[in-house]
This record gives structure tokens, sequence and C-alpha cells, in this order.
């Protein structure tokens, strides 16, 4: 009987029936530590997100919400779809749980809306609908979701789903949200100054002039005939030759000047390394996003409150002059005027030396 070769680590158990030459080997895989070290499951759903919810049923709403709860995030809930559109429109969430039936506006027509919104464009949609017909969801992940969860909802598999969907588009995300923030920025302080504005990515500004005859940069900003086109790129921009081709239109044209904004170090130093091997004249720059400035009454009061902080304190000024302690106050402060000019006139300057003179000599004692 020829030798059989076991790999190391697999255990053997050899039976062995007597009076034959029959053997039966049994392969037993050896527990690896490794397995020890990794959480449950193949990967883990990411914690600590920011989901808005868009259900107009306040059970299933408040379910879900718990259950997200449980994972860590933080959540946000609305009852109709344009509650929805002005939630996700302030808070940019990393993902929205939109249901399909709801009165007013459906979950089409909020998919539909947010799509428009380029600030709002990317944040991932995951749908709820009533409807298990293959059409129906395939016309859901079609054009208005990334994903679909079918009622009755399970919920280790809407956990599941939205783990994945979360890591998935996280990445991208927060890529778009940096983009958006710093073109929002530099419009800002453009429109300041009383320059015109122009992006496809600012809900109230053109996309471009009537005249204008090449590709669109993200944000083109015009003074007194001098323009400036501003686009923004990272290392996966910078990447694509398309970015490339676009640097080159925008270089050709006459009378404009061409700034590069860098979301990062490291895509600074990538475009700078492009400008010098293609040779353009492109200005380099880098940016990230840092946190809006909170005033010191930001951090007392929350922004919600500070509407009715402002209104209790009109009231009680209002019920202090009306009660007369207010009034009363400037007479104690001109009785306090009268009686301090009176003790002024009544004091002589050799009175003043005398007594600066006692005072001197009373502190030379307390310093021996």
């Amino acid at each position: 009987m020829g030798g059989i070769t076991i790999p190391a680590p697999w255990a053997t158990r050899i039976h062995m029936i007597e009076g034959t030459s029959q053997v039966s080997i049994t392969l037993m895989r050896k527990k690896s530590n490794r397995a020890h070290a990794l959480p449950p499951g193949p990967r883990v759903a990411p914690f600590g997100k920011k989901i808005l919810i868009i259900d107009d049923d306040p059970d299933a709403c408040s379910c879900t919400r718990a259950l997200l709860k449980e994972k860590g995030h933080r959540i946000l809930t609305a009852a109709d779809g344009k509650q929805g559109i002005a939630l996700a429109d302030r808070e940019e969430p990393d993902l929205i749980i939109l249901d399909t039936d709801m009165p007013g506006m459906d979950g089409y027509e909020v998919s539909a809306a947010l799509a428009e919104q380029p600030h709002t464009a990317f944040i991932p949609v995951l749908m709820l609908s009533d409807s298990r017909d293959p059409e129906e969801v395939n016309r859901i992940l079609n054009g208005f979701a990334d994903d679909v969860v079918s009622k009755p909802i399970d919920p280790s598999e809407l956990l599941a789903r939205v783990g994945a969907l979360i890591r998935c588009t996280h990445r991208l995300t927060q890529g778009k949200r940096v983009h958006h923030w710093v073109i929002r920025r530099l419009a800002n302080r453009a429109q300041r100054r009383g320059f015109h504005v122009y992006s496809r990515h600012l809900e109230h500004a053109p996309n471009a002039p009537l005249d204008w005859r090449g590709p669109l940069p993200d944000l083109l900003v015009i003074r007194r005939g001098a323009a400036t086109a501003y686009l923004v790129e990272s290392v996966e921009s910078l990447h694509d030759e398309k970015a490339i081709s676009r640097w080159q239109a925008l270089e050709r044209m006459g009378n404009l000047r061409l700034h590069v904004i860098a979301q990062g170090r490291e895509t600074a130093q990538l475009a700078r390394k492009i400008k010098k091997e293609r040779g353009f004249n492109a200005r380099i720059q880098w940016s990230r996003p840092r946190p809006p400035r909170r005033r010191w009454f930001g951090r007392l009061i929350s922004p919600s409150r500070v509407p009715f902080v402002f209104a209790t304190l009109v009231a009680l000024l209002v019920s202090l002059f009306v009660s007369g302690v207010i009034p009363n106050l400037f007479v104690y402060y001109e009785e306090f005027d009268k009686n301090l000019q009176v003790q002024m006139n009544i004091y002589q300057p050799k009175d003043a030396e005398r007594h600066l003179y006692r005072i001197d000599k009373i502190m030379r004692g307390f310093m021996k």
C-alpha cells in the first residue's frame, strides 16, 4: 500500500478493519487562532453614522429608529416628503431610508427631488416597498434608489443592507461632501466680494454664462471680464484622463485663469506632478474641510433653543419694566450720582493728599 501524505494543519483519524486492507481516514481541520481575533460575521457594519428615516407610519418609524439606534447610529426622522427633503438639505445624512407609499409626495417623488439637488444627489437611498413584484423592484433600483427592502421588514436583512450600503458608499459620500464644501466656500467668498458666480453644483447659480464655449468647471468666477475657473480634484479624479483633457481645454481658452483645488496633501502632490509633466500653467492649491466655528454662546445653548431663550429674555425685560424695577434702577442711579458729586465737592485737595499718604503708609506696613 502506497504512502499517503497529509497536510500538517489537518488532524487524522485512521480506522482499520481487522482482516481486511480497508483503511478509513477522517480529516479534521484544526481551529485557527486567527478566527478568534475576528468579530462574528464576514464584515461588520459601520457605527455612528447619520441616518434619515422618511416614513409616515409612526409605529414603523419608531421600530426602525430603535433598531438602528442599538447599532450606534444617529437617527433623524421625518413624517412626510417635504420635511424629509428639508432635513436632508440641512443635515446631509450618510443614508436615507425612504418609504414608497406616503401621502402627498410619495417615495418616488422624494427620491427625484433629492436627485435634483447637487448636495443631496450623492446620498444613498434605501427604499421600503410593499410590493415584491420583480418589475416594481427593478423600477426602484433602475432610477430611484440604491437598494430596496420589501415589507414586512426582516430586522436582520434591514441591518445587513444598511451596513452594506454605508460601507460601499461612505468613501464616495465623504468625497462628494468635501467637494461641495470647497465649492460653496469659494463661491461664498467670491459673492461677498461682488463677483459673478457660475456652477452646476450650486442650486441658485447658473451653470455658465450664455456665451460660454468650453467644458464646465466646478466653479467659474467672473469680474470685469476676467474669469477664473476652479476645478476640485481628488486622487481618483486625477487618475482619469478626462480630468487632464478638461485641464487642457480650459487652458486653451483665452482670458481665463485655471485654479486646481486638491482635496488633501497627497492630491496636491499628484497635481503638481501632472502640471510639471504636461506643462500646464494652472495654480495648484490644496484644501481640507474644517468644522464651522461655533461662537461661545453656541457651546452653551443649542441653536434650536435660541428663539426660546431670546423670547424668554424679552418677556423678562418687559415684566421688569412694567413692574417698575427698571425705572427704579434709573432713579437709584441718579441719587447715587448726586451723592457722589456732593461727597467729591466736600473733600479738598489737601484732604485727598492726606488720605493718599495714609493709604501709602498702610500699604508699606503690609509689605514689611
